[in-house]
């Protein structure tokens, strides 16, 4: 959540002009800058941090020699190694859809509406597969993907939250992750793993619209503020 804060935060505060509202999310962002901080000292303090694939350092500068640095979709050329941003995004995907993964797994068991249920179990399955789609990527090149064993749901079907919340929660989940791969499919200069994302972030939306049809059939979701429709008003006055 610390980490979508100061994301979301930081796009808000280029967007805006007012001097209020740009010291609102200044403080909005260093607020949550601390929680990512203290969030991070716990879990390295508990040994409970996933960090990232280990490379190694290289001592000087390469550059690119040829064009087939992009290749990855020609099966007649050898796919490079992966680089080290494209690692970094692979195990960040692979982190969130982890955290969205047990999240539904939580939210199918304790949902009342049978509705609900049937979405996070949804949810669930395609966080599964997207995982599992990046750890491949990562074992090809024999790079150990982060994956956290500790981290369980228990049998509880108590519901901690309202159904209305759990969806909440779940689409700002599936808005981060479509934000993440947009922004690894920017940063990856393998073909091959561009169009990967490509087509998790189609698979993510569709998703994300099966979801927004729950929460507009029950009047969950509400309508931001809109431009004036100027044909409307214009046949109002007639």
């Amino acid at each position: 959540m610390a980490k979508i804060g100061m994301a979301t935060y930081s796009a808000s505060l280029s967007a805006v002009f007012n001097k209020d509202i740009r010291t609102l999310f200044t403080t909005f962002l260093q607020r949550t800058i601390e929680i990512f901080d203290i969030t991070t000292d716990l879990l390295l303090e508990r040994g409970i941090y996933i960090k990232k694939p280990y490379t190694v350092i290289p001592n000087r500068a390469y550059l690119v020699e040829s064009k087939k640095y992009f290749s990855g979709l020609n099966p007649l050329v050898n796919k490079r190694t992966l680089n080290t941003i494209e690692v970094t995004h692979l195990s960040l995907n692979i982190e969130t859809n982890q955290i969205g993964m047990l999240l539904c797994t939580a939210f199918s068991q304790t949902a009342v509406s049978s509705e609900v249920r049937e979405f996070m179990v949804s949810a669930k399955q395609l966080a599964h597969s997207h995982i599992k789609a990046f750890v491949d990527i990562l074992l090809k090149d024999d790079i150990q993907a982060p994956m956290a064993a500790d981290y369980s749901v228990t049998a509880s079907h108590i519901p901690p939250f309202s159904d209305k919340l759990m969806m909440f929660h779940n689409s700002l989940m599936v808005a981060a992750g479509i934000g993440n791969y947009a922004t690894a499919f920017a940063a990856s200069q393998r073909t091959d793993l561009a169009m990967k994302y490509e087509k998790l972030s189609s698979e993510s939306a569709l998703l994300a619209k099966s979801g927004a049809d729950i929460m507009v059939n029950n009047r969950w979701m509400e309508k931001p503020p809109s431009t004036a429709d100027r044909e409307e008003l214009s046949q109002e006055r007639e």
